[in-house]
């Protein structure tokens, strides 16, 4: 009877890893491609990301800043972002819609404004730089075939710990059509270990979103 319980067991690990496999090594150049050109089947679905991002005191470690965005895409002419920042108890709710070559945009829910393409921060960069920390003391990349929402996905992780001793650490999911799921990200002080910056962005891809150009207040004559 324990033979057969400790066979099945055996046989239950065996399977697991043969399912997910082993974490690998690869190159920089490996995970950004991946990074880059996997990401781009998400431009030909419309979709939504919701970041959260905190930052920290470096000093005592205590909350400094808080932003919260829901980003929304339907084509390269139509999207949609609301921005919510926290710094010190103040907040600032920033809204944004691009419909073709025109911006509008409003400020903590007042009037809407048309705006051109060089309103600063519209397109958020989900896509952390692969450019971040060039001057480099370790670095690895690896990657591993895993579970994520119950589905097997393709996990990228990125280590890197450098010279004026600081850390980034990224990982990304991608499902086997190449959409990406989640993007997460840290980076802080080694020693004493102390977490500065930490972002989630999840991504929902919904076939149902609708951007349209805000209804504007009438100009006074």
């Amino acid at each position: 009877m324990m033979k057969s319980i400790s066979l099945r067991i055996f046989l239950l690990i065996f399977c697991c890893l043969n399912i997910y496999g082993q974490q690998k090594e690869i190159t920089r150049q490996e995970y950004s491609d991946a990074l880059m050109s996997k990401y781009q089947p998400s431009s030909n679905k419309s979709y939504r990301s919701i970041s959260n991002t905190e930052t920290f005191s470096i000093l005592d470690g205590k909350l400094t800043r808080k932003e919260n965005s829901v980003f929304e895409y339907l084509s390269s002419e139509k999207n949609r972002q609301i921005v919510i920042e926290s710094i010190d108890g103040v907040t600032k709710k920033n809204e944004m819609i691009m419909i073709g070559s025109i911006v509008y945009q409003r400020i903590d829910d007042g009037e809407w404004k048309e705006k051109g393409l060089e309103v600063n921060g519209f397109i958020p960069s989900n896509i952390i730089s692969s450019g971040v920390f060039e001057i480099k003391w370790v670095s690895k990349y690896t990657f591993v075939e895993t579970a994520f929402n119950n589905q097997t996905v393709h996990l990228y992780e990125k280590n890197i710990k450098h010279r004026d001793g600081k850390f980034f650490h990224e990982k990304f999911w991608l499902n086997k059509e190449g959409l990406i799921l989640k993007i997460e990200s840290r980076s802080g002080l080694i020693n004493p270990e102390r977490l500065e910056t930490h972002k989630v962005t999840d991504y929902e891809y919904d076939s149902d979103i609708k951007i349209e150009a805000p209804k504007m207040s009438l100009k006074k004559p």
